[in-house]
């Protein structure tokens, strides 16, 4: 089964898109958000992204899934 992104608003594109290109923030928040980042606007699968940010698919999937749940507020790791 091929694990989605689910629709974003455009306040939580925008949002999404701040913090995958920050530099302010901490790195894990940033690359957490670049994962989604590459789902939404590439259409990239888990192990795509995995394969292309050099990351373990269990990873990918965990922050995608996390991400649906919880929005931006999830990728804080908390």
């Amino acid at each position: 089964m091929t694990l989605r992104v689910r629709a974003l608003g455009d306040d939580e594109a925008d949002g999404l898109l701040r913090m995958a290109r920050s530099r302010t923030l901490g790195a894990g928040l940033a690359r957490r958000a670049q994962i989604v980042q590459h789902a939404v606007e590439e259409g990239l699968s888990a192990p795509e992204i995995a394969a292309r940010m050099d990351l373990c698919d269990a990873t990918v999937r965990f922050w995608l899934k996390r991400f649906n749940e919880r929005g931006l507020q999830g990728l804080a790791g908390c």
